[in-house]
């Protein structure tokens, strides 16, 4: 792993490490495209990536994980727990 920052600038030497002329600063379009791509990955791994009615359609809370070791009624107890 390394920082979005040092990723940044090692492109930014690749591309002119003469130093003799300024090179734009790009970094907050760079940590703009990075939330972007995270949002896209999020989605995806929520099966909600190639949704037909599209991602504005995704609910608040749709993306979640559910935690496999919290009890989940339904899903990780078995049936009429309630009565034990």
């Amino acid at each position: 792993k390394v920082l979005a920052y040092e990723f940044y600038q090692s492109l930014a030497h690749n591309s002119d490490n003469s130093g003799v002329s300024d090179i734009k600063d790009h970094y907050k379009s760079f940590i703009c495209s990075i939330h972007e791509w995270h949002h896209l990955w999020m989605l995806k791994w929520s099966g909600h990536g190639h949704d037909p009615a599209g991602i504005i359609n995704t609910a608040s809370g749709e993306c979640a994980v559910l935690c496999p070791a919290c009890p989940h009624p339904a899903i990780n107890f078995p049936d009429g727990w309630e009565n034990t």
